[in-house]
């Protein structure tokens, strides 16, 4: 891994682990990137979307051999936002026919969470 901090530019590997490696890393510089939301897949599957989340909204059906990423790298926001809502089972129809209506209009910084059925 490496940084430019003054450019906001790094350079990783695709098995480069978004959570445990990259991020760290990038903490002691006072940078973050956005990755997925498993701590232990490394970057070339989040960033080539082989894997299904709720950062995903198409697949880009890459084919290719990657042995580096030149990623922009962001400076550490004063604070992140994040919001969770539970709903119980008997509204999963309702809910999945509003996600579906709403997916298109939200911008697209908007990420719909998972859904668990436990």
């Amino acid at each position: 891994m490496t940084v430019d901090v003054d450019n906001l530019t790094a350079t990783v590997s695709p098995s480069t682990r978004g959570g445990q490696e990259f991020a760290p890393f990038l903490g002691q510089h006072g940078l973050v990137f956005p990755s997925g939301h498993c701590s232990t897949v490394g970057l070339g599957g989040y960033l080539l979307q082989g894997g299904q989340g709720g950062c995903t909204r198409a697949g880009p059906r890459f084919f290719g051999i990657v042995t580096r990423f030149h990623l922009r790298v962001y400076r550490m926001p004063v604070a992140f936002t994040h919001t969770t809502y539970a709903f119980p089972i008997d509204c999963f129809d309702e809910l999945i026919h509003w996600a579906h209506d709403a997916l298109p209009t939200l911008d697209s910084s908007v990420v719909l969470g998972r859904l668990r059925l436990d």
